[in-house]
């Protein structure tokens, strides 16, 4: 009964702020960005022309949103199934390895497949936002520097 109450309390939490997981998703995003600025040289003090800007900016734009994306790509295929019967065979062939006792595992792959779809799904939708966001200010600074050159 208490860990109804936990878990309760806990899905209150993340229902009562749901703008947080964007926040930290877009904070991570722009930590991201600002070490690429950093490595791509913007920082560095030297004379830069506009079209070198726009093309840092976009590609330190890029390469978070990308990751970001494909990362809520991952768990959204994931979580409709994708490597269930991966998860499965793994898990089928360690019981048969390394189980003490001989009893081997009685779950068929339908059981465990309907046994997966009862579980609650991983939100991913903040994260392919998150990404979008990133590579549409990369696809602006795209246009700027083609339109500089």
């Amino acid at each position: 009964m208490n860990e109804l109450k936990k878990d309760n309390k806990e899905n209150e939490k993340s229902e009562s702020k749901p703008w947080l997981k964007y926040l930290i998703a877009f904070g991570v995003g722009l930590v991201m960005m600002v070490l690429l600025f950093w490595r791509f040289g913007l920082f560095s003090g030297e004379k830069l022309y506009d079209f070198e800007i726009y093309r840092i900016v976009a590609d330190s734009c890029f390469v978070p949103g990308i990751l970001i994306f494909s990362s809520g790509a991952l768990v959204w295929v994931s979580r409709n199934g994708a490597f269930d019967a991966l998860a499965y065979s793994i898990k089928y062939v360690f019981n048969i390895r390394f189980r003490r006792d001989n009893e081997l595992t009685k779950e068929t792959f339908y059981e465990y497949k309907e046994r997966r779809s009862k579980e609650p799904k991983t939100p991913c939708l903040y994260l392919v936002l998150t990404g979008v966001f990133f590579m549409a200010v990369a696809a602006v600074f795209v246009v700027l520097f083609n339109k500089a050159i």
